[in-house]
């Protein structure tokens, strides 16, 4: 998968730097629709550029290494915008933070012996 980084920020804190990238999502649109005509509509308008349909990956590091990422498929945005305003975006960050966390405690336990 080619990846690309869209978005970066830092945690209120400061000590956790977020990279938000995306890639073209290969799976299909399995939502559920009232009708089909609604389905293909929504493929036309993502075929169209109207709407983005990608995966999204947000990594979390600190200092430059890299200790936690998440993953979510299947996104269907207007804009990037739009989903760095939605919550799945906040979530992810919590997702990953909580990762780079479990790995940083498993570091520290490792490295007392």
């Amino acid at each position: 998968m080619n990846w690309e980084k869209v978005h970066e920020e830092d945690s209120h804190d400061g000590i956790y730097k977020f990279v938000l990238s995306i890639t073209q999502c290969n799976d299909s649109i399995d939502w559920d629709f009232d009708t089909e005509e609604d389905r293909q509509r929504l493929i036309e308008l993502i075929n169209d550029g109207v709407f983005l349909w990608f995966d999204a990956r947000v990594e979390c590091s600190i200092d430059g290494h890299v200790f936690g990422v998440d993953y979510l498929s299947g996104c269907c945005y207007e804009s990037i915008k739009d989903f760095i305003n939605d919550p799945y975006y906040t979530d992810m960050k919590q997702q990953a933070r909580d990762h780079s966390r479990e790995v940083i405690d498993a570091i520290k336990k490792i490295t007392k012996h």
